[in-house]
């Protein structure tokens, strides 16, 4: 079930005002019990945020889907997060110590090559659209956060120790690196291919930038205090992450190319010139408001205050900036889509008339084959009533019996083949019962000549099925059938069947070599075969039986497996 986009943004914004209004708290309750909340959040936010991106991190790695490795740097880097929070807090609170550098620093520093390494995996499908300009713009804005940092930072801390020196330079470094490869993240927007997912982790870490940024400036000039309006921003952007993680975790498909979306001026419109004015005045106003809580120097405040609105309509402007300067791009790839949305709508229509005809001509061969196959009944009941006196005539003639042998192959082979074409043509009444499915299973393989050098594996456990048990013996003997002859009467067949969203799913799996994979699309196709006596309408029937019972038939490779899925109701 997908996740309606617009809850998860109201329970967002829903988020972000109930933490503010617990750290507006802070003017109404004395610093103890603002403390205890302050704690509370820290705690409760970081843990619920390394739970999920830990969670998706270890789906990513079992599905083994292409992102599963960033995904895995992105939870190092939270986790790292959430481990600095705690000793920040445990070493502040309980040890009554506020030392520097502390265990918190190695964490919050270690976190940093952690996300690097998840925007370089992240962004490496997309490597080839980084432009020039996205990588220049990137180094630009990045050299405009760290040079003013590292030019106050060398005279901040030119008294303490060495260790002390290196710990408070690396941060502004590190974080401008991490800048840097934010930014290049804007190539996602310019590809039209910003998913409810990116938007919120590219948001969340430019608001991370951001408060990283005035927490600098605010332990420079001495005005940090408990409650602080960056420590609100990192909750924000914490929550963000959430958000993003909640959104990956209900996008069924394994790319996030599967909600995209051209960037036009509705989207800017929507998004980005919203955003660019909605933050500006929320930390405006957060700076103004927080400021009468605490004794704080104007010279301070005006300082932190300018800070935050120079970055974020630096930051925003520039991006604008740049979509409205590619808006033709944009243009011309919408254009594009269209154009291919086209082509394909008059392919598939053209597949549908065919189908449309071909189904038109089927019913009228199927009706004349219907009246020739049961005329052929009676001649060859009376050949095979023959052989059979033959048979036991009791004639000793080597000969003879070689020939009989050889007829009565034939003849076989020649009812074989009629009974596909009747299976597939004929139109029967299906009748939909519960029933046991080992039954069926045991009733299809009683049906067919199973090799002593084949072995079939039952399922553990028997399930009931809603179906037409006749009908699908015949789908478990074809499918049984083609295992066997997959396997080269030499190996082993599974069959799996488990019960998940209201659905029945069946497995055939065999040791065979498997199917090529330039006519794997066209083995459900009628009269399409690969075997000298085949008629090519064993998986056609199988499918259309299954198509009766509103269920699917699908096959994979590596190892060879028919499923079928059948709706429980």
């Amino acid at each position: 079930m997908k996740t309606n986009p617009a809850y998860v943004l109201k329970i967002l914004a829903l988020s972000i005002i109930g933490i503010s209004l617990l750290y507006a708290t802070q003017f109404i309750l004395d610093e103890d019990q603002f403390r205890s909340i302050s704690i509370g959040i820290y705690a409760i936010i970081p843990a619920i945020l390394a739970i999920i991106s830990s969670y998706v991190a270890v789906k990513e790695w079992k599905n083994k889907t292409r992102n599963k490795f960033a995904m895995m740097f992105f939870a190092g880097g939270i986790i790292c997060w959430f481990i600095a929070e705690q000793a920040w807090t445990v070493t502040e609170v309980i040890f009554d110590q506020d030392p520097f550098p502390s265990i918190a620093d190695v964490f919050y520093l270690l976190a940093y090559p952690f996300f690097v390494g998840f925007f370089i995996l992240f962004l490496k499908p997309i490597k080839t659209d980084i432009s020039r300009n996205i990588i220049l713009f990137s180094v630009a804005i990045s050299l405009v956060f760290v040079i003013p940092s590292l030019y106050v930072l060398m005279d901040y801390y030119q008294e303490d120790t060495s260790l002390a020196f290196g710990i408070g330079i690396l941060y502004p470094i590190f974080s401008s690196v991490l800048l840097f490869f934010i930014l290049l993240g804007i190539t996602y927007f310019f590809k039209g291919n910003q998913t409810n997912f990116w938007i919120m982790i590219f948001i969340g870490f430019l608001i991370d930038s951001i408060a990283d940024t005035l927490f600098l400036f605010t332990i420079i000039d001495d005005s940090y205090y408990d409650g602080h309006i960056t420590d609100l921003l990192y909750l924000i952007g914490y929550l963000f992450y959430i958000g993003g993680l909640v959104f990956y975790l209900k996008t069924k498909a394994d790319s996030f190319n599967s909600e995209t979306r051209i960037m036009t001026f509705e989207v800017i419109g929507k998004f980005v010139i919203p955003f660019v004015i909605g933050t500006t005045f929320l930390i405006t106003s957060l700076l103004l408001v927080y400021s009468y809580g605490e004794n704080i120097s104007n010279e301070s405040l005006v300082t932190s205050l300018f800070a935050g609105i120079f970055i974020i309509i630096t930051v925003f402007s520039i991006i604008v900036f740049l979509i409205s300067k590619n808006i033709t791009k944009f243009l011309q790839l919408k254009t594009k889509e269209i154009q291919n949305q086209k082509q394909d709508l008059e392919i598939m229509l053209g597949k549908k008339s065919d189908m449309t005809f071909q189904s038109s001509e089927f019913s009228n061969i199927g009706a004349n084959l219907s009246q020739i196959i049961h005329d052929l009944k009676n001649p060859i009941s009376v050949i095979s009533i023959n052989l059979d006196l033959l048979e036991n005539s009791g004639i000793d003639n080597s000969i003879l019996s070689s020939r009989v042998k050889s007829m009565r192959e034939s003849l076989n082979l020649i009812n074989e083949q009629m009974n596909d074409v009747l299976n597939y043509v004929k139109k029967p009444t299906i009748k939909i019962i519960e029933a046991k499915l080992l039954e069926i299973l045991e009733k299809a393989i009683s049906n067919i000549d199973v090799p002593n050098t084949v072995s079939i594996h039952r399922p553990d456990t028997d399930v009931t099925i809603r179906c037409d048990p006749v009908r699908m013996t015949l789908v478990f003997i074809n499918l049984l059938t083609n295992a066997i002859s997959a396997v080269n009467k030499k190996g082993i067949i599974h069959i799996k069947v488990k019960q998940e969203n209201n659905k029945t799913i069946i497995d055939f799996e065999d040791s065979g070599e498997g199917i090529p994979q330039d006519i794997m699309d066209k083995i459900f196709e009628p009269l399409f075969t690969t075997k000298s006596t085949g008629t090519g309408l064993g998986l056609p029937t199988c499918q259309k039986i299954i198509l009766q019972h509103n269920g699917r038939i699908s096959v994979k490779n590596n190892p060879t497996t028919f499923t079928i899925e059948l709706p429980q109701k």
